[in-house]
């Protein structure tokens, strides 16, 4: 098992998912990714935005005491697999049009070889902000 290995590509799943309704879409994202369309926000709005979400800080879920170690592992497993790059607050400031949201660490069940459910930690990004906040 690797990261990702639960994934099939599109003609394997085309057999069983053929009949659905969305599979053409579903299709699609898998093949091309998914689009999210969004406005871009005003550059002063934007880097309100960040500098707020800078300052706020990760979910309280990956800043206790336990979940520190935790993120810490995660997140320098995604940079040395190079799925993340780390950037510092000044570059981050830099760059154009990017915007900053908080982590967050959330359980989940996983499978392993025996069919035994395993609980793990995953990371993800805690997007429950308005993206116009600030």
């Amino acid at each position: 098992m690797s990261y990702g290995s639960e994934f099939r590509p599109v003609p394997q799943l085309d057999p069983l998912l053929q009949h659905q309704p969305n599979w053409p879409h579903l299709q699609d994202n898998l093949s091309a990714g998914v689009k999210y369309s969004a406005p871009a926000l005003p550059e002063k709005e934007r880097r309100d935005a960040v500098d707020w979400m800078i300052n706020r800080g990760n979910h309280k879920s990956a800043t206790s005491a336990e979940a520190v170690p935790i993120l810490e592992k995660l997140a320098k497993e995604d940079v040395e697999l190079a799925y993340s790059l780390p950037l510092t607050v000044g570059c981050v400031r830099k760059l154009r049009r990017a915007e900053v949201y908080p982590l967050c660490i959330t359980s989940q069940l996983t499978i392993n070889a025996k069919g035994e459910t395993i609980p793990k930690k995953i990371v993800n990004h805690d997007l429950s902000f308005p993206r116009r906040g600030g």
